[in-house]
């Protein structure tokens, strides 16, 4: 795809190009019938009362700008949800702004924040958007490495080691995506002190909060004593209530931080889609049935796939959370992007290589739980298709 841009494009748009993400998503769009396991794009519809609120906005002449931070009955909403369910305290007036969706708060994030040189740790196989945001903001990513030996968990002092001087923020995304890894309340409340002993911020991404399996639980670092000044949470509408096309995100952080972004956010897109922030704030405060519904659902295709993978010798790593898998194909000695491009060829199933997120998911594939349950199940079936050929 690169070789394809204009001889005026720039380094950014070059190296954006090459990403593998945009390889896979390129290749699967010459074969028909595809079964996409790869986007993380919810394949349930948006609750119809989420839509209604959107249409009756627009009927009502809700169609222009709003405030940059939002409108205020849903930068409200947010805050007493914020307060009800992760136990912090965000003014809605100041604190809170709501983004179009949580891929523009990330960036946001840190253009506000970075100089360049600055440094972001980022956990690694890790949300690429991370890395590609603190890039185009001209920072520095430092990884630390998630090994699938301690199943993919952060380790604390391997992430103290990597605090410099031009440190900026400790990203932290649980669940994590790709992994699926949920990291417990003594793992956050040890990050939690490196960034109050260094001094350096915080960024939480609380997307998955509510997707969870088993008895994992969630724990939000801004409740801890001294963290809220030093915490940014970035979360969104997207996953939990399948409204990726709607674009409302949002990002809640301390005052200060909040208007260092505002001027970002204004030249970015002024103000998320308006009838959208009155879709999401039907989301938030009408009936919360859908996301049960929908927790059903994905917990009974998780459960599939990890039966599926595990019939024919595979395993999944350690998973805890969100609408992601971890596939281990290690014993299968083909390398990720080898048996993503191979079972996409052959069998017509899209997946993302583990390589991808970081060099410790090689030998992963990332699988997500968000496609319709009949293709769903055919996909596990063409993967066992594949997999029996290369293992038995």
């Amino acid at each position: 795809m690169a070789n394809e841009l204009s001889v005026f494009s720039s380094q950014r748009a070059l190296y954006m190009a090459r990403r593998p993400r945009n390889k896979m998503m390129d290749l699967a769009s010459e074969y028909p019938d595809t079964i996409s396991l790869g986007r993380g794009d919810p394949d349930l519809p948006t609750p119809p009362h989420i839509s209604e609120a959107a249409f009756r906005a627009a009927l009502n002449g809700e169609t222009h700008y709003s405030h940059v931070l939002g409108i205020v009955p849903l930068r409200r909403a947010i805050a007493e949800k914020m307060r009800c369910d992760n136990g912090v305290d965000f003014d809605p007036e100041s604190e809170i702004m709501v983004t179009t969706g949580a891929q523009e708060g990330i960036h946001v994030i840190m253009m506000s924040l970075l100089n360049p040189g600055d440094e972001v740790i980022l956990p690694s196989p890790g949300y690429a958007t991370y890395e590609l945001a603190t890039f185009l903001s001209q920072g520095k990513v430092v990884h630390v490495p998630l090994h699938p030996e301690r199943g993919f968990q952060i380790d604390p002092a391997e992430v103290e080691s990597r605090v410099t001087n031009r440190t900026k923020a400790i990203v932290v995304i649980s669940p994590n995506n790709p992994t699926g890894t949920v990291y417990p309340r003594s793992t956050l409340e040890a990050l939690a002190d490196i960034a109050r002993r260094r001094d350096i911020l915080i960024i939480q991404d609380e997307m998955y909060e509510k997707i969870l399996f088993d008895d994992y639980k969630h724990y939000s670092i801004a409740g801890f004593p001294g963290m809220r000044e030093r915490t940014i949470v970035v979360n969104g509408f997207s996953k939990l209530y399948s409204m990726t096309g709607w674009r409302v995100g949002w990002v809640a952080a301390a005052r200060p931080i909040i208007k260092g972004m505002q001027g970002i956010k204004h030249t970015y897109t002024i103000c998320a889609p308006t009838p959208s922030q009155w879709a999401a704030l039907a989301a938030i405060t009408g009936p919360q049935d859908c996301v049960a519904e929908t927790l059903a659902i994905y917990r009974q295709r998780r459960q599939w796939l990890v039966d599926g993978l595990r019939a024919v010798g595979l395993d999944v790593a350690p998973h805890g959370g969100s609408i992601f898998l971890f596939g281990d194909i290690r014993r299968t000695q083909m390398a990720s992007e080898e048996f993503a491009i191979a079972l996409l060829r052959e069998k017509r199933v899209v997946t993302y290589p583990g390589s991808e997120f970081g060099e410790l998911g090689e030998g992963f594939l990332r699988m997500t739980l968000a496609a319709p349950t009949a293709r769903f199940c055919e996909a596990v079936n063409r993967i066992q298709e594949f997999v029996r050929m290369r293992l038995h």
